[in-house]
C-alpha cells in the first residue's frame, strides 16, 4: 500500500510496474477553519428520489497453479426510487 505519511510529493513502487506519484492535498478551508463549500465531495447535490448510486471494485486473482491471472470486478447499481410495480425487483 501507498505510504500514509502525510508527505506531500511522495511515490510508491509497487511489486511490479511504474512508481506511483502522488501528492496528499489538505480540503481547503476558510477563515473560520471549515470547509469550503463545493469543493471535492462537497460539491456533490443532496441526495434526491431517483438517484441511481453505482459502486466497482477490482482485485487481482491468479488460479491456485499460478497459470492464470488477471484481474475481477464487482459492480453494483441502487436505485433509491421506490417500487411501485407488482413485479418487486430485479433478480
Amino acid at each position: 500500500m501507498p505510504p500514509t505519511s502525510g508527505r506531500r510529493g511522495d511515490c510508491w513502487r509497487p511489486p511490479s510496474g511504474p512508481v506511483i506519484r502522488y501528492e496528499i492535498l489538505d480540503p481547503e478551508r476558510d477563515g473560520d477553519g471549515g470547509l469550503v463549500a463545493n469543493r471535492g465531495l462537497l460539491a456533490l447535490p443532496e441526495p434526491a428520489d431517483g438517484d441511481l448510486l453505482f459502486d466497482i471494485e477490482g482485485a487481482r486473482y491468479s488460479s491456485e497453479d499460478g497459470r492464470e491471472f488477471g484481474l475481477q470486478y464487482l459492480f453494483g447499481v441502487v436505485d433509491t426510487a421506490e417500487d411501485t410495480s407488482d413485479q418487486g425487483t430485479l433478480g
